[in-house]
């Protein structure tokens, strides 16, 4: 009956002006807030939920040209529009390691230039969505807010992930889309303003998901995995699988095989979901999936079992042919050795940043060394800068994401520094540097040296 008031305006639209244009605007926009959201998150075909984002999307957002504010339904439409990027991403990918097992090397380059355009489609799209949650919503980063309705709620944390899947999206793509390097820290404070009782854990796999990425990021004493588990656990009581869904992704990206073969084997039964969110769950469901593929597809050559989301019996490592990838791409990729799937930082901590690492330009707060009594201990100055986007680590602490770093008060003595670079995914080498009281000392790294 509602859908039916809905084409009155719209046909009203058509023979008369603006004014009345924009009402059928507003309607639309209720509608799809009401209705059409709902009824796309109560749907587990995938294919369809995409679709449905790619088609309507576009639509309801025209009407801003008009004044209508049509933010609040972009949230959804636009990560739902992401999913049918990321299937090409994914598809491609497979293609990649399909093509490596067997010694195909020119597929596989191909299939890794597919790979990071879908890549940056879903960037491009999710990032929109995260922009809408923001312009609907504030900023609640530093202040946290009530929402009108459960709905609003939803669609701000789903405007959360939407960023975070974007931000990895996007350094996947070599950076292209250009997305700022606050957004993770934004997201992580952000997420904790909602309750992990209420929304299957989520907040705190979201969460955990950028103290993994980020060394020094997450509370003192906490295991990052340890908390996405608890999450976990929590998503599944509630019949919602995101949470679980993001620690196998996690756990896999980080290096920690074991922990996302228990995940994987931990899915709980179908008949104990909440249908409510299939969309959810069927997307959840095509995260552990894929992870489970790209395992089955490097050992043997083809996907894991139908409806079997698993670890191969006799693979140890879901992250085992990282090395080979490079090696079989290298001769290649001569004139761009960076468009290789690099392989992890040499780091001895199981929290080493990830393969494509999250930022986050507030983290200056973190300054190395003892502060307690900082009025009392004599001080100087770092000032750091390198030739492209990096992590700045001081004493093995993460100080700042933003180059370059200019006059960062540390305490006098001796200082090791080193940088993790985005776009070629390694560390510097080590400089260790003593700085006097009052002095500035400066640095400069370059990601060929």
């Amino acid at each position: 009956m509602k859908f039916r008031y809905l084409l009155i305006p719209v046909l009203l639209a058509s023979l008369t002006g603006c004014s009345v244009t924009k009402m059928a605007g507003n309607t639309v926009v209720e509608f799809t807030h009401d209705e059409a959201i709902p009824y796309l998150m109560s749907q587990g075909d995938l294919e369809a939920a995409c679709s449905m984002g790619q088609a309507l999307g576009p639509v309801v957002k025209s009407f801003s040209r008009v004044g209508v504010t049509t933010e609040n339904v972009g949230i959804a439409t636009n990560m739902a529009a992401g999913m049918c990027a990321e299937f090409t991403q994914r598809d491609a990918e497979l293609d990649r390691v399909r093509a490596l097992h067997n010694n195909r090397t020119t597929d596989a380059q191909d299939a890794l230039i597919r790979e990071k355009f879908g890549h940056r489609l879903a960037a491009q799209r999710m990032i929109r969505g995260y922009e809408d949650a923001v312009k609907t919503f504030g900023d609640f980063s530093e202040s946290c807010r009530k929402f009108d309705s459960k709905t609003d709620e939803l669609l701000a944390l789903l405007g959360l992930a939407s960023g975070a899947l974007a931000v990895l999206h996007d350094f996947n793509s070599e950076k292209s889309v250009g997305i700022s390097l606050s957004v993770p820290g934004i997201i992580e404070r952000s997420a904790a303003c909602f309750s992990d009782d209420e929304w299957w854990g989520m907040p705190t796999a979201l969460r955990a998901s950028i103290w993994l990425s980020i060394p020094g990021a997450g509370p003192e004493g906490v295991d990052p995995i340890e908390a996405m588990k608890e999450a976990a656990n929590k998503g599944d009581a509630q019949g919602v699988l995101l949470a679980r869904a993001m620690l196998v992704m996690m756990a896999t990206t980080v290096g920690r095989p074991e922990a996302a073969c228990e995940a994987l084997a931990a899915i709980p039964a179908q008949d104990t979901l909440n249908h409510d969110y299939d969309m959810l769950n069927a997307y959840a469901m095509g995260l552990m999936t894929h992870q489970a593929d790209i395992a089955w597809t490097q050992q043997f050559g083809y996907r894991a079992p139908f409806m079997n989301p698993s670890c191969p019996a006799a693979q140890a490592n879901m992250s085992m042919n990282a090395q080979e990838v490079d090696d079989l791409l290298d001769g290649l990729l001569d004139d761009e050795e960076e468009a290789a799937p690099a392989a992890q930082p040499q780091e001895n901590s199981a929290n080493k940043p990830a393969e494509t690492p999250m930022l986050n330009e507030d983290l200056g707060e973190a300054n190395s060394g003892d502060n307690t009594n900082k009025d009392k201990v004599t001080t100087g100055f770092l000032t750091v800068t390198t030739d492209s986007e990096a992590l700045i680590y001081v004493d093995s602490k993460l100080v700042d994401s933003k180059t370059p770093l200019e006059k960062h008060e540390v305490n006098t003595g001796s200082h090791t520094v080193r940088v993790y670079f985005f776009d070629t995914r390694k560390f510097s080498k080590s400089r260790d540097i003593n700085v006097e009281k009052g002095a500035t000392m400066s640095l400069s790294f370059t990601k060929d040296e």
